[in-house]
């Protein structure tokens, strides 16, 4: 489907890509620089900020993303094109292996087929170098190991894939089974919990720091006052963010395909839980979406990146279009 989308779209094929805006551009030149020199490339920093961890040159999204895609990418050269067919490479082993691992009946496995080829925000980032691409088939893996038996697969795949992005640590939610009584789930939970917070630890450490980032904000907005001013400060800060992004969220006029179709199936799911007779595996699912949901709307500033890092139609603005460069430049219609 990304392949098509390209071909009735921009009329072009993957070979005109060229990462144009700052993300793509940063990901797409540490994946290749990891291809042709592994540990050895120079630093990809903000400021200038090095990571703590010497052994490492990457940013601030730390080495492992570009490392992965840049070992895949090794052995068929440096290319600029060549992130993006790693990522339809390693979404198409992971809903393979997905399936072998759920096993689901003839009409579940027709179901993840069509919900994964019609999924617009991986269509659309599998098109571009970004890490969205990886964490789609993570995604893959994680739901169809939340069904199988063993829940060492699943625990293995969060710890490694932690190590990308700490909040895949919180997916190891999904895989308590239930419990047989409330001490239990606590203990649980706090495992948990205490390994969120390692994850975090770990990735500050090889990430490279980011200058004025979410606490730095933070503090500007609570000021030098007491403590009772700061906090006061700081719920204000977070409270005028938060209705921000739910005033976006509750608007559908001002969704673009990427968010609008993320926000109406984390609403589905979301309703599914509810029900009296729920699986567990998706009650705890459920809970972990609804956490992360939270946190983005507390947290990120989503209509600031409202049609950013979108492939789309000519009804949108160039901006929306990042990606092919040379296909826009090429076409009148773009």
């Amino acid at each position: 489907m990304s392949i098509c989308s390209v071909l009735l779209l921009l009329h072009t094929g993957f070979d005109a890509y060229w990462p144009a805006f700052s993300d793509d551009v940063t990901f797409n030149h540490q994946i290749r620089t990891f291809a042709a020199v592994g540990f050895s490339g120079g630093y990809y920093t903000i400021g200038e900020l090095p990571p703590p961890a010497s052994f490492t040159h990457f940013g601030a999204h730390g080495p492992f993303y570009p490392a992965l895609y840049g070992l895949l990418l090794w052995p068929l050269g440096a290319s600029v094109s060549g992130p993006i067919w790693v990522h339809h490479s390693v979404m198409y082993a992971a809903t393979l292996f997905g399936l072998l691992l759920a096993r689901p009946t003839a009409a579940g496995a027709l179901a993840m087929a069509v919900v994964i080829a019609t999924f617009w925000p991986a269509i659309a980032m599998l098109t571009a170098s970004m890490q969205e691409g990886l964490h789609f088939s993570i995604a893959i893996l994680g739901a169809a190991a939340a069904f199988h038996k063993r829940t060492s697969i699943g625990t293995a795949l969060y710890m490694a894939a932690s190590l990308v992005r700490p909040t895949w640590a919180l997916g190891l939610v999904t895989l308590i089974r239930k419990p047989r009584n409330v001490s239990s789930f606590a203990v649980l939970v706090g495992g948990v919990a205490l390994f969120s917070v390692g994850s975090l630890m770990a990735f500050m450490f090889i990430a490279a720091p980011v200058p004025r980032g979410i606490v730095e904000r933070a503090q500007d907005a609570i000021g030098s006052g007491g403590i009772g001013s700061q906090t006061a400060g700081l719920a204000v800060y977070y409270g005028q963010k938060a209705l921000a992004n739910l005033t976006f969220v509750m608007s559908p006029s001002r969704w673009q395909p990427l968010e609008g179709q993320v926000l109406v199936l984390s609403a589905v799911a979301l309703l599914l839980a509810l029900r009296r007779d729920a699986d567990w595996r998706l009650r705890m699912s459920a809970t972990v979406l609804a956490g992360m949901l939270t946190l983005v709307i507390v947290f990120y500033d989503a209509d600031s990146y409202r049609g950013f890092r979108t492939l789309a139609h000519s009804r949108y603005s160039p901006s929306s279009v990042p990606c092919y460069v040379s296909a826009v430049k090429r076409s009148p219609h773009y």
